[in-house]
């Protein structure tokens, strides 16, 4: 039997809630640095013509507000720009395959060793 891929509210509901005017439409240029990005569409249905959008870092998806529906609870209950989200993604984007204590090359090396 196969496996259903997790959408966004499945699973850990982790998301940051992105906020800007400009989502209220499909077409609008986040969506397509996201896909660009490589994300992917993990929503439910179409866009309602809200002004957010849920997106998950460690999936890599995203999905359309829906209005009175909570996809996912939202990092640090709160929404974010556009601009912030870019500043946070870009941080982790950085760690991309490496190992959950790797910052430069080896293992807890986030700063110069101690004498």
């Amino acid at each position: 039997m196969e496996e259903k891929p997790l959408r966004i509210g499945g699973g850990k509901t982790e998301a940051f809630l992105v906020c800007d005017k400009s989502l209220e439409r499909c077409d609008a240029p986040f969506y397509s640095w996201l896909r660009d990005e490589g994300f992917t569409f993990g929503g439910y249905h179409g866009n309602y013509g809200c002004w957010w959008a849920h997106v998950n870092i460690t999936r890599k998806q995203f999905a359309y507000g829906m209005p009175g529906v909570c996809l996912a609870l939202p990092i640090g209950d709160h929404a974010i720009t556009i601009e912030e989200f870019k500043t946070i993604y870009n941080i982790y984007k950085k760690y991309a395959g490496k190992n959950v204590f790797v910052f430069h090359e080896k293992r807890f090396d986030y700063c110069p060793e101690v004498e």
